[in-house]
């Protein structure tokens, strides 16, 4: 029993002292971080056992692989000697490979990063075509068809009915066109048959001996066409005032 625990102690002992401390050579692309200590967060960093409390390697991204949206891709890794980097990467317009702030047309791609499961630089890229354009970092989406307005021109209603207008006199608008019918007259004038005169009171009759109300009006109207004097309309509205 006492000949086991001592082998245990011997092999504690042997593990401490062979778990690197600061300072202590080391070669990370061989060994990653064995030569050291890193359950105490002593790494292999440049060839050097060194201490490191900070973030530890990670990847995330804000927009999960959309094209459609900006996204930023934020990640530690370890370089190949062992050093912690902290980078980030946006999606970006790229024109036949070069990174523009916009773009149209058959090379138009948008250049997405997205993370991936890497012992070393866990993210990477990819190019989406976008078939609508490409502006700051993203794919544009189909443009909304430009429905008619009232107002704009148009030559029927085809023109104007995705947006439930009419075409009227060459022009949408939200009614349809109204034609009333005229009645028919089965018996038009004779154009030789006399039109009968309109008739004016005899001049006997003037003054009248007695003037109400609308006939008041009327003789005004008829002084206002220069067909009464002013003594004339004078003299109508005293009979007036006296009935």
């Amino acid at each position: 029993m006492k000949k086991l625990l001592l082998v245990i102690i011997l092999i504690l002992v042997s593990t401490i002292i062979l778990a690197g401390s600061v300072g202590d050579r080391c070669e990370y692309p061989v060994y990653q971080d064995t030569e050291c200590n890193d359950t105490n967060n002593i790494y292999c960093i440049n060839y050097a056992c060194a201490f490191y409390d900070g973030t530890a390697p990670f990847c995330s991204d804000t927009d999960g692989d959309d094209s459609s949206i900006f996204g930023t891709v934020n990640y530690i890794f370890r370089d190949s000697v062992g050093k912690f980097v902290e980078e980030n990467y946006g999606d970006y317009c790229s024109l036949m490979g070069s990174p523009i702030g916009s773009c149209e047309g058959t090379d138009c791609n948008v250049v997405e990063f997205y993370c991936t499961v890497s012992r070393t630089i866990n993210y990477s890229s990819k190019n989406y075509f976008c078939e609508n354009g490409c502006e700051e970092g993203k794919c544009l989406p189909q443009p909304e068809p430009i429905l008619p307005q009232i107002g704009d021109p148009c030559s029927s209603d085809a023109d104007c009915n995705a947006s439930g207008l009419y075409c009227v006199n060459n022009f949408c608008a939200t009614e349809p066109e109204t034609i009333i019918d005229s009645p028919i007259d089965n018996n038009p004038p004779d154009a030789n048959e006399p039109i009968d005169p309109v008739e004016f009171p005899p001049e006997d009759e003037f003054p009248p001996k007695s003037v109400n109300d609308e006939k008041l009006l009327e003789y005004v109207d008829m002084w206002a066409n220069g067909e009464l004097t002013d003594e004339e309309i004078q003299t109508i509205i005293e009979i007036w005032k006296e009935n």
